[in-house]
């Protein structure tokens, strides 16, 4: 770096008039890190200079940067808005008020401040328009605005070789991503639907300032979650591409998820069973596997592929999913005596300790399994599993489909009166259906009438 002090002052000795370099001279001295001499050469040069010179509005408004940061705000407040004042249309003018917009965000004052920067962020000059817009998206970021913050900061990227602050705009953007992710994980602003509006159109850009995957592994979730399956392929197939080879074990699962939830078994398949082989201690693979071939309406491969892994214990047995799906495979072929009691066994030991959504899960399982025990015959049993369907499901449909098994098995005690509102939208006929079984099943009781066969037929 030039030793600007040294040379002008060689250069005054000689006579030359160093006066127009006194500025410079201040911006050498502070990117050298001698802020005493940087005040120095700037106010040397304020003091020379004539007031309404564009040159001196500039050196004003360092100095201001340099008495703001050591805590003089006042002092710098005055020179900002003076210089504000007498340039008022000029950019030099509307650069002083955007440090003045950023000195009162600094203090608290948002709210005027951030209106400055958004008419600032119109401004003719495309520099000056994209420094505000900068500003302006980080102070909406910082106070959790997230999608002003996307707005003002697309706006200051697309302005290109204008754009006075490259680095820390993207940065700003890739905060702003996480903050959206965040957001969208927890549950806030909407969740996925939000994330997929917000991103849309900013997908690209992001993508390619973006230094990790992750982001965009949970984008592509939430296009699936809302029934996006060819855009969250399209998305998960273009991961490895931007992020390299790395990223292709984080997308790997997600997109054969994707494909088929597009139909494409056989792919699903063809990637399940690659996979699977080589992931033995994730049943994910497994679990998709089994899903494809239900999917394909081949429950045996199905049912071969789950059975032995969950009578085996381990991963999969302790995968809710793994329960469901071997209780749809089982349902739809005749499994052996030793399968349907293990999916019983299973499902009793796994049920006495879950919670929450696991639980859920669970008992929709157990909700299959006491059909398959009705239709084989085996009522009591069917109860057993009944009774704990009742007890595990959340109010809604299934539940009252438990209760009506109940009824129609003879447990009218046992089985809870569930009102239409509790059981849901369209489960009313339900409802009606399982109070007049009970008042039958009461009716029988009072007579001596044996019940009716209940092993198929009824809410089916």
């Amino acid at each position: 770096m030039p030793d600007y002090a040294a040379r002008l002052e060689s250069l005054a000795e000689h006579g030359v008039n160093t006066r127009p370099w006194w500025a410079r001279a201040g911006e050498a001295a502070l990117r050298g890190g001698n802020v005493s001499d940087a005040e120095r050469w700037l106010a040397k040069f304020l003091e020379e200079a004539a007031a309404d010179s564009p040159a001196a509005a500039a050196a004003g408004i360092r100095l201001a940067d340099l008495l703001a940061a050591r805590g003089e705000v006042e002092e710098a407040r005055e020179r900002l808005d003076a210089i504000a004042a007498l340039h008022e249309a000029a950019a030099v003018g509307l650069l002083a008020r955007i440090r003045i917009s950023a000195l009162d965000l600094a203090s608290g004052d948002a709210t005027v401040a951030m209106e400055q920067l958004r008419l600032a962020g119109a401004a003719s000059h495309p520099g000056i328009a994209a420094y505000a817009n900068a500003v302006l998206g980080r102070a909406a970021l910082e106070r959790g605005r997230i999608d002003e913050a996307f707005s003002a900061l697309g706006r200051a990227s697309r302005l290109g070789a204008a754009n006075p602050l490259p680095h820390q705009i993207s940065e700003d953007l890739r905060r702003s991503l996480d903050a959206a992710i965040a957001e969208s994980e927890d549950g806030k602003a909407g969740g996925c639907p939000q994330l997929v509006l917000r991103l849309a159109v900013r997908r690209a850009h992001l993508m390619e300032i973006s230094q990790r995957p992750e982001p965009f592994v949970r984008l592509g979730a939430c296009y699936e979650e809302i029934g996006l399956y060819e855009t969250a392929a399209e998305l998960y197939r273009s991961i490895p591409r931007r992020f390299g080879p790395a990223a292709v074990t984080q997308v790997a699962l997600p997109l054969a998820r994707a494909t088929l939830a597009m139909g494409q078994f056989a792919d699903t398949r063809t990637h399940a069973l690659a996979n699977a082989a080589h992931s033995e201690s994730d049943p994910q693979w497994l679990l998709l596997l089994a899903e494809a071939s239900l999917e394909a309406q081949e429950p045996k491969p199905a049912l071969a592929v789950l059975a032995p892994r969950v009578a085996a214990g381990g991963a999969v047995a302790s995968e809710p999913r793994a329960l469901a799906l071997l209780a749809q495979a089982a349902l739809e072929v005749e499994p052996s005596p030793e399968t349907t009691q293990l999916l019983d066994d299973t499902l009793v030991k796994a049920l006495a300790g879950a919670e929450g959504q696991a639980a859920d899960s669970l008992a929709e399982s157990g909700l299959l399994a006491a059909t398959l025990r009705r239709r084989a015959g085996e009522l009591g049993r069917a109860r057993v599993l009944y009774r704990l369907a009742v007890e595990r499901l959340p109010p809604g449909w299934r539940r009252a489909e438990a209760s009506y098994w109940l009824v129609r098995l003879g447990d009218e005690f046992e089985a809870p009166e569930i009102a239409p509102q509790e059981a849901g939208p369209g489960a009313a006929a339900l409802v009606r259906l399982t109070d007049h079984a009970r008042m039958v099943r009461r009716l029988q009781r009072r007579y001596g009438i044996p019940p009716a066969d209940a092993t198929e037929g009824g809410a089916e």
